[in-house]
């Protein structure tokens, strides 16, 4: 058989001796007797080398240094804050050429903002919120300006993965959650619903032009997505049960909330997740409570400036935001403007006043609605808008702070001012707090500082009514010698107090009478105070004072303790200030 086996470079044959065949075996299992082939041994090692050096010249994307190129804070609240990516002399970067145009692209919006009038000069804000991990360098911005406090600001974002040098798409950062668009936004809409629709309620309120703006990575490799959308009524065009606020969500770890974007009690990003610059950004010194290093700039003055034409810009800017519609100067209104358009037909100043240093001005606002009437549509004359408004040092006005629905025709503009800007439905029924400018009363908030302090304690009411949006209810708030029946509105952020009751002795109401006072202060204080009983469920020793005979509207109620012998003492005890809707 042997014999038969082909003889090769690449064969040896065994001997058919067995010493020998044992002995051929052990010499293959100890290995090579002689010195190693060292030639051979380069060989490999110059391989190995090699190969090393092909890892090596795969290099990593240069990183590129975040450069604060715009940071801009003025007196009118203009707040911008863009930055650059600057990659060092000679390198190049496809990404980082994108997102610095980006970037060139958002500075843009904003180069006219020296030029602009009326409110467009006003709160124009781009806010940034920069934020590291290992992998991604985030970029992501708040934009604002100034409008009502029922539209929102909208997210710019570039996220920026610094292990590939390329820029993420919003694909890519779904893809990270294991989401589509599509499932991101129903997510939201769902976990939004109860809020929306709470059991019991009857009318539907809907999440409308739910919309996916921007995106950050965290440390742990997962996304946190910004969107936005209005809660308003189902089918807007038929039914007006609330009035729609604009909302800014986020969503984080397959969990949907609501930014508090109007309170501004927290930062959009977390302050541990946001890189610090120096100098601080918005996000660092807003919420210190600090102002930006150096101050505020001051605006130029307003040199030549035609009042009526701001004035009236500032009008228009109001009524566009108001009715989220288009709105013409009277001499301007098309001949077939759209069903629901805004025509404003006469603006002017009724007066100006100082509050608290501050110089206010009491503007009116007359307009007009294209509407049906008769089955035409026609221009239809709408009650006039009242507004206060700060007011520049040389006269002009510089924006309108609040309106005012309790105007009455004749009031001086000094006590319509004070009334709107304290929130009160009555200027007499209010109380004033000693070392405190601003009185509390029946419509303003319960965070009046003159009275947060008092309050230890909140008790809500299960099913009171009316309830006017979702998440609205009624409570009582308790504390040091106070107690107040208050309504919080979700969408406002804001506790309205309806009555109000003290016994403390440092509140009085605007003519001075306060618990202590004798019956013959309030009959000189008050000579038109009734002596009869409150017609409101009020009963005891009292005397009140209302504007009109039959308690409708504010009131103020006094009370005097009993004597021994069941008679009324003449010191009042306690002061209660009612409002009663006609």
């Amino acid at each position: 058989m042997n014999d038969n086996m082909p003889h090769t470079p690449f064969s040896t044959p065994l001997s058919s001796s067995a010493r020998e065949t044992e002995l051929r075996i052990r010499n293959i299992m100890s290995g090579p007797k002689k010195r190693p082939p060292i030639l051979f041994l380069i060989l490999v090692f110059s391989l190995c080398l090699f190969c090393g050096n092909l890892v090596s010249c795969q290099r990593q994307p240069v990183q590129p240094t975040l450069v604060m190129e715009t940071q801009y804070y003025d007196s009118d609240g203009n707040y911008l804050e863009i930055p650059a990516l600057a990659l060092p002399a000679g390198e190049e970067n496809e990404a980082v050429d994108t997102i610095n145009a980006a970037l060139n692209d958002l500075r843009e919006e904003y180069t006219q903002l020296s030029s602009r009038t009326g409110t467009d000069a006003l709160e124009n804000q781009c806010l940034f919120y920069p934020s590291s991990t290992d992998q991604y360098l985030n970029l992501l911005f708040f934009q604002s300006q100034f409008t009502t406090d029922l539209n929102t600001g909208h997210i710019f974002s570039l996220v920026y993965d610094v292990k590939e040098g390329t820029l993420v798409s919003a694909e890519d950062a779904l893809a990270l959650a294991g989401l589509n668009k599509a499932a991101l936004l129903n997510q939201v809409a769902e976990q939004m619903e109860p809020e929306m629709n709470p059991e019991g309620q009857t009318y539907q309120i809907a999440l409308h032009n739910l919309t996916l703006e921007g995106f950050r990575i965290k440390a742990d490799g997962q996304p946190v997505f910004y969107l936005t959308g209005r809660m308003d009524d189902a089918d807007d065009a038929v039914m007006d049960a609330v009035s729609g606020a604009d909302q800014l969500f986020i969503w984080m770890d397959r969990t949907a909330t609501i930014y508090d974007q109007y309170g501004l009690s927290a930062p959009l990003v977390p302050a541990e997740e946001t890189d610090k610059l120096d100098p601080p950004l918005w996000n660092q010194w807003y919420f210190a409570g600090e102002e930006p290093v150096g101050g505020f700039v001051d605006r130029p003055a307003l040199e030549a400036l035609n009042y009526d034409v701001w004035l009236n810009e500032m009008a228009l800017n109001y009524l566009q935001a108001e009715f989220n519609t288009a709105v013409y100067l009277a001499a301007d209104a098309p001949e077939q403007p759209q069903e629901r358009d805004c025509r404003l037909d006469f603006a002017a100043c009724l007066g100006t006043d100082t509050l608290d240093g501050e110089s206010l001005g009491l503007y009116q606002i007359d307009y007009s609605r294209y509407q049906q009437r008769s089955g035409e549509l026609n221009w239809l004359e709408w009650s006039p808008a009242y507004l206060v408004a700060r007011m520049y040092e040389d006269g002009a006005p510089a924006e309108f702070l609040v309106r005012f629905d309790y105007y009455q025709e004749g009031m001086a503009p000094g006590d319509a001012i004070r009334q709107a800007v304290w929130g009160l439905y009555d200027l007499e029924v209010c109380l004033f707090r000693d070392g405190y400018s601003t009185p509390a009363g029946p419509a303003n908030d319960l965070s009046n500082p003159a009275v947060a302090p008092l309050v230890r304690e909140r008790t809500v009411w299960e099913d009171a009514e009316p309830i006017y949006s979702p998440g609205d209810y009624w409570f009582d708030a308790t504390g040091d010698g106070i107690s107040a029946r208050c309504y919080y509105s979700h969408v406002m952020g804001t506790e309205h107090i309806y009555q109000f009751d003290t016994t403390r002795t440092d509140m009085y109401t605007p003519r001075s009478i306060r618990v202590g006072s004798t019956r013959a202060d309030i009959a000189a204080a008050y000579p038109e105070a009734h002596t009869n009983g409150y017609p409101w469920d009020m009963f005891g020793p009292l005397m009140w004072y209302c504007g009109n005979e039959e308690g409708w509207g504010g009131s103020i109620i006094f009370f005097f303790d009993d004597n021994a012998d069941g008679s009324d003492t003449d010191v009042v005890s306690r002061i209660v200030l009612n409002y009663v809707l006609d």
